[in-house]
């Protein structure tokens, strides 16, 4: 492709060689095809570059680099993009046709709009894994970043349902945000990092229609793990990143951080890093008797699997 695309696709890949053609093909069959995707290998060990090489269409370019996780993947990929809207498809999820069209049609038609997003279909998961968009806003609407009144539980879910397979980002607004947290291989949250920035940057315009496939069952991260050993960068970052913020939306950004800190404060004592989990309580100021009780009640819970296990 000489001309400047519309959108820049970027598709991070690790050990994906069962799904990444199916992804891929899922872009490619967009409605859109004034596109380039950028697929970044992040130190593959199987076949999973060779499937991409294999793919005959000059918009794919691979680009490979040594092991060092999601976000750095993406954002590689986002400093070889051209485009001035970025979208972030994971390696084992899958666009319906005319995601690209409806997230495209809605950013040309609301300018102020920093990001779209859309629902999405987790399949038979559904039961596990609901799609938040659609608890946000019943029918497509532009939305202003949230005051602190919206509450901790409808930030959560704008937070989750700005999932980076369902999400166009506008270039301008992703390097404001520094991209992805992208040091010490971070597995887990360096999207979250992203997008609890951008959530708050301007309006976000929301479609509840379900224009991907959630692949959860082919995830080897988030969804498939539930022990975990430090808390998401959102949580460990948040005072620094509050700072960056507008000073009217400092206060509601809060609201999320501390949120995330608590959910993963949780996640903690289920893990048995009860320390930890009282360390980050304490620093969001989330000390309620109430708490430290359920806290003491999963590190036990954590011990007698472990004993369980042993014996």
């Amino acid at each position: 492709m000489n001309g400047m695309p519309r959108i820049s696709v970027v598709i991070p890949l690790y050990n994906k060689s069962q799904t990444i053609e199916r992804a891929i093909r899922s872009v490619i069959t967009q409605r859109i095809t004034d596109i380039e995707i950028i697929v970044v290998d992040d130190g593959s060990t199987d076949n999973s570059a060779a499937v991409v090489q294999a793919m005959a269409d000059d918009r794919i370019k691979l680009v490979r680099q040594p092991n060092a996780g999601p976000g750095r993947a993406r954002n590689v990929g986002a400093s070889h993009a051209r485009a001035p809207l970025f979208s972030f498809l994971d390696g084992d999820d899958e666009w319906k046709p005319d995601f690209l069209a409806a997230g495209l049609t809605a950013l040309e038609n609301h300018p102020q709009a920093v990001a779209y997003a859309c629902g999405f279909d987790t399949g038979v998961y559904a039961d596990q894994v609901t799609d938040k968009v659609s608890l946000l806003t019943p029918t497509p609407a532009l939305l202003p970043p949230p005051k602190v009144a919206a509450g901790h539980q409808w930030m959560k879910y704008a937070l989750d349902g700005l999932h980076s397979s369902s999400t166009i980002v506008r270039r301008e607004a992703f390097l404001a945000a520094g991209g992805y947290f992208d040091r010490d291989r971070c597995l887990w949250g360096e999207d979250s990092y992203l997008w609890g920035q951008i959530l708050f940057m301007g309006p976000v315009f929301w479609d509840p229609a379900r224009h991907i496939f959630y692949h959860i069952e082919d995830s080897d991260l988030g969804f498939a793990i539930k022990k975990r050993d430090r808390e998401r960068p959102l949580a460990k970052w948040g005072y620094q990143l509050m700072k960056k913020m507008a000073p009217e939306h400092r206060k509601a950004f809060f609201v999320l951080a501390q949120r995330t800190a608590s959910d993963d404060a949780d996640t903690l004592a289920d893990s048995g890093h009860i320390i930890k989990c009282f360390a980050l309580r304490c620093k969001y100021r989330l000390l309620r008797p109430w708490r430290l009780k359920a806290d003491i009640r999963r590190y036990l819970k954590h011990l007698q699997s472990r004993g369980l296990q042993k014996s």
